[in-house]
């Protein structure tokens, strides 16, 4: 499976392409810091300075970094996905191999901290009640089946959300997300995204 990232993404690292192989590896460090204490506005600074930047394009290259990593890590990619998918950003191979020993050598803090985010901003359900429903007959048609699934989710905010669709929809929405995964997960869909260097 490879990382898809955003334009904002994309535009955030770029500036790791400027710099020396040094301060891109210092960076991953800055970044698993911010990580585990928050970003800390003085290290910014004092690293714009010694670069001649703007603080903002220090900051917004670490954050960059910072998202790469916790986007790999959501999707639990392994060390050789996360080097194809780098490639595709057309950054050098020491700077691929940078950024892939600070994704190996912090698996545990990022899987923590993509922990406490989730747990923080996402809500979880707390019961799910499904019912199939079958209409076997209607005033027009005696002789008819149709089946149709309602899910009913009760999450942690004490909302309840309701969804329901009919069987083909639910085999098609099964057979495209399998097709979709299987494809990601291909040797030839890793190449096709190596190639096409977005």
């Amino acid at each position: 499976m490879l990382l898809i990232l955003s334009a904002e993404i994309k535009a955030q690292i770029k500036f790791l392409q400027d710099i020396e192989l040094a301060v891109a590896t210092e960076f991953c460090r800055i970044a698993m810091q911010f990580l585990q204490s928050g970003v800390n506005r003085k290290i910014c600074n004092s690293a714009a300075r010694k670069l001649e930047v703007e603080a903002e394009v220090v900051t917004q290259c670490i954050q960059g970094v910072m998202n790469v990593l916790l986007e790999s890590s959501k999707l639990a990619l392994s060390d050789l996905d996360f080097r194809d998918s780098l490639m595709t950003l057309g950054l050098s191979s020491e700077l691929i191999e940078c950024l892939c020993q600070a994704y190996v050598d912090n698996q545990s803090l990022l899987r923590n901290t993509l922990q406490h985010q989730t747990n923080d901003q996402l809500r979880q359900y707390t019961s799910c009640d499904w019912r199939l429903d079958v209409q076997v007959a209607s005033r027009a048609l005696l002789h008819q089946l149709e089946p149709r699934f309602t899910l009913k989710l009760q999450t942690t905010d004490n909302q309840q959300h309701v969804l329901q669709a009919e069987l083909p929809v639910l085999l098609n929405v099964k057979d495209k997300l399998n097709a979709a995964i299987m494809a990601s997960n291909s040797a030839s869909g890793r190449s096709m995204a190596r190639g096409t260097r977005l």
